[in-house]
């Protein structure tokens, strides 16, 4: 699940008036964006988990990409292969919630994400659990998004 997808909603080829009426705007311009995560699995009864070194992506955000919709962001997330099962927007709080199922493991998960008032940052979180193959898994990470100015080049 890249990044920028986390945080922002490209075009997916559909978005309807009334989901332009449930938006929520970031500031244009330069953002830079973070990821953490944990993971912790099983397999064949042994137990691991690993902290995953922290993430970060720096991406020009279009005025375009700054209206956020539940519809867009969660069309992004799915993706291939996954359900969309939660997909709302509760004042500037986006939640998307997916099931996915691939080569025998099957997955949900859950992503929230707030946009500031001012629209110059964003900070979240994401969960995914799943289960498939002799194998059981948990993924929990925190997200974050920083406008930095205008975009550079």
């Amino acid at each position: 699940m890249p990044m920028r997808l986390l945080f922002l909603a490209g075009a997916c080829g559909f978005t309807s008036l009334s989901a332009l009426a449930q938006s929520v705007s970031i500031e244009p311009g330069q953002w830079v964006f973070s990821n953490e995560s944990t993971v912790s699995f099983s397999v064949a009864g042994q137990a691991s988990s690993m902290v995953r070194p922290a993430q970060t992506l720096t991406e020009c955000v279009t005025p375009e990409d700054a209206v956020l919709t539940p519809e867009r962001v969660a069309c992004e997330l799915a993706g291939s292969g996954c359900d969309i099962t939660e997909n709302s927007l509760v004042g500037r709080t986006l939640t998307v919630g997916l099931a996915c199922s691939e080569n025998g493991m099957n997955m949900t998960g859950r992503v929230v994400m707030t946009a500031a008032a001012d629209g110059r940052s964003s900070d979240g979180t994401f969960t995914a659990d799943g289960a498939g193959n002799g194998m059981s898994m948990t993924m929990t990470g925190i997200l974050s998004g920083r406008h930095q100015g205008a975009c550079q080049g």
